[in-house]
């Protein structure tokens, strides 16, 4: 038998262990960036991922079909990622989307900055491929208040 539950946004439709998977929308300006996080977060099979390239390109995303998390480079040219942060909080359908910033600078300043400016955690590029679906999903889990079984460390 089919139900349907709606647990803290994540919306999961279950057979058995069947669970219909979490919308990341990825926000990166670089192209081989954008792939390898697709290609990571799809191979877990826990993640249906939407690269786009740009601020202005994920906030199109987000109005035309709300992800349940948006991962977000912090420097990008044109609208950066705080900009496009503050934009998503001040948006009705952003609000309460999570959001993990994607860092190649990741000193503690900066990541008390971006945790302090309402992100739900911080990923260091370059990232571990093997971890990253983990460690996304930890996040995840713990800023949408449900219960992970990650199958790695985060």
């Amino acid at each position: 038998m089919y139900r349907r539950a709606l647990l803290c946004g994540v919306r999961a439709l279950q057979k058995e262990s069947e669970v219909l998977l979490i919308r990341v929308l990825a926000c990166d300006d670089d192209d081989d960036v954008r792939a390898v996080v697709e290609l990571a977060l799809a191979a877990s099979g826990r993640f249906d991922v939407q690269p786009v390239a740009s601020g202005e390109a994920a906030l199109a995303a987000c109005a035309e079909g709300r992800p349940d998390l948006v991962l977000l480079d912090v420097l990008m040219p044109g609208m950066d990622g705080m900009q496009t942060l503050a934009a998503l909080r001040a948006s009705e359908v952003g609000v309460h989307i999570p959001v993990i910033f994607l860092s190649g600078k990741s000193s503690a300043d900066d990541v008390r900055m971006l945790m302090e400016q309402g992100a739900a955690g911080v990923l260091e590029k370059p990232f571990d491929l093997l971890s990253l679906a983990d460690r996304v999903l930890a996040i995840y889990s713990e800023a949408a208040g449900v219960a992970s079984a990650p199958r790695g460390g985060t």
